[in-house]
């Protein structure tokens, strides 16, 4: 007949044995998760030549996200991303790119803005240079930057979410415009845009709600000549 203490005994042996099993098993996740963070991540490096300036970076679809005060070092999903810096009246932005399993280091340098007036100047873009790569010129880019800048004058960070850029339908046989379609945000709003483009110079910016789809704006006519 076994004892009440030796019953008292193999109880308390068996919750050590699934306490042990639950500590491996929490033990076993963490080790696997940051594995795998290391393996599918890239490490951003970011300094400033101001050492309380407050550093934040935007991502397509995002808000901004405070990194850290004079320098910060993060693990981040590979893709582009957008760093700012303000400090003591000073200011510094710039478009960075992280890669898998590399680390990317950065330095912003400080200075005072040149206009404290709004400008398509002090707007970040991001991923439209990718519209080059798409059949726009430069000048197309350009338009296309104004406009965005027309339609939120108070704009920060203009992104395109450079996997959804794709052409629209075009009639060979005519001579309509051709189109780009692709999703943006703007300061983190997100939209639905179509760039309809002709030649070499024009280019018209058209953005929608992206829940709905209602039309939102539309830049200047294209002309034809």
């Amino acid at each position: 007949m076994i004892s009440q203490n030796d019953l008292a005994f193999r109880r308390l042996g068996r919750l050590l044995l699934v306490v042990c099993l639950a500590l491996l098993a929490g033990l076993l996740f963490v080790t696997l998760s940051a594995l795998h963070t290391v393996h599918s991540t890239g490490i951003l490096d970011v300094s400033t030549s101001e050492p309380n300036a407050a550093i934040t970076i935007t991502q397509m679809g995002h808000g901004a996200a405070v990194m850290g005060t004079g320098s910060a070092r993060v693990r981040l999903a590979p893709g582009d991303y957008l760093l700012a810096a303000n400090g003591a009246g000073l200011s510094a932005s710039q478009t960075v790119h992280v890669n898998l399993q590399k680390t990317t280091s950065v330095k912003l340098s400080l200075a005072k803005s040149s206009s404290g007036l709004p400008s398509v100047e002090s707007v970040g873009f991001v991923n439209t240079d990718l519209l080059l790569n798409n059949g726009l010129t430069t000048t197309q880019v350009a338009a296309v930057k104004t406009q965005f800048f027309t339609f939120d004058k108070a704009a920060k960070v203009v992104s395109i979410d450079s996997s959804s850029i794709e052409p629209g339908p075009h009639n060979p046989d005519s001579y309509e415009p051709f189109t780009l379609n692709f999703n943006a945000s703007v300061d983190g709003q997100a939209y639905k845009g179509t760039i309809a483009y002709l030649g070499y110079d024009n280019a018209q910016l058209r953005l929608y709600d992206a829940q709905t789809g209602q039309a939102i704006y539309s830049g200047p006519q294209l002309s034809i000549d």
